[in-house]
């Protein structure tokens, strides 16, 4: 997250659906990024999901296309 940061601010997320299916919840957002070099606004669509175990998260994956903060 550190690298990510030098290159792109966080600005929010939109959230687009929740699912949650006993043990899984499914988010799906639009997150805003801010880039840090030319202040270029980017939305990264992102989804995540959590494992729960009780009121705990088991596991929790993030699936998102960062390409755009690399891109020249």
């Amino acid at each position: 997250m550190q690298g990510q940061n030098r290159l792109v601010r966080w600005q929010g997320h939109t959230v687009r659906l929740k699912v949650n299916d006993n043990n899984i919840v499914i988010v799906e957002v639009d997150s805003q990024f801010r880039c840090q070099a030319d202040e270029a606004s980017i939305t990264v669509p992102c989804t995540d999901i959590y494992r729960m175990n009780g009121l705990k998260i088991e596991d929790w994956r993030v699936y998102a296309d960062i390409s755009f903060f690399y891109s020249e």
